[in-house]
């Protein structure tokens, strides 16, 4: 390697218990570094990381095997605390009690983007907090099933334009079933 090629130095190393919390009294899989907040996937609760931070990403470690790598993110100058949340790192906690997804202080940052935030609103303004939640969290369960994230958003969306109230039973039968499979495609 030239030393252009060379990934920059390492402007800092921190080592961290992970702790945190998604949803109030529940530990999760968050790491805070340098005023923002990471999610790293579940299995990693309660594991000692080291994190390198590099200009442009962050490399966590257990002992001397890098268990993630990701994205850095900066905050905006008079922001005080950003967060960058992967919801496929989280899901799988919430699936256990997706009820508290409704109170969730990471809420908007668990979900992946705008149309999913969108989505969430349409299910609050015709579901109960408890049957929005649960709804919400199974989708993004088969969402993280799958690479492309947009086609569960779209079987999601067609669920909510249809009469009567939205329900897990109706998306995954929309999702299993070929017709619905072509429209979300």
């Amino acid at each position: 390697m030239s030393g252009t090629d060379a990934p920059e130095a390492t402007s800092s190393a921190a080592v961290c218990r992970l702790r945190g919390a998604v949803c109030p009294g529940e530990q999760s899989s968050t790491i805070n570094v340098r005023q923002v907040v990471y999610s790293v996937p579940s299995r990693l609760i309660g594991q000692m990381l080291k994190v390198r931070l590099w200009d442009d990403h962050l490399s966590c470690y257990v002992g001397s095997d890098e268990v993630m790598s990701c994205d850095r993110v900066r905050g905006q100058k008079g922001k005080r605390r950003v967060r960058s949340i992967n919801f496929r790192h989280v899901i799988g906690r919430l699936v256990r009690k997706p009820g508290v997804f409704y109170h969730a202080t990471l809420r908007n940052d668990i979900l992946p983007d705008d149309e999913w935030r969108q989505l969430w609103q349409r299910i609050c303004s015709r579901l109960a907090p408890q049957l929005a939640s649960r709804l919400m969290v199974n989708a993004l369960k088969l969402a993280a099933e799958r690479k492309d994230i947009s086609v569960v958003a779209k079987g999601l969306n067609q669920l909510l334009l249809e009469p009567g109230e939205p329900d897990l039973q109706k998306l995954l039968n929309c999702w299993f079933s070929t017709a619905c499979r072509v429209m979300t495609t």
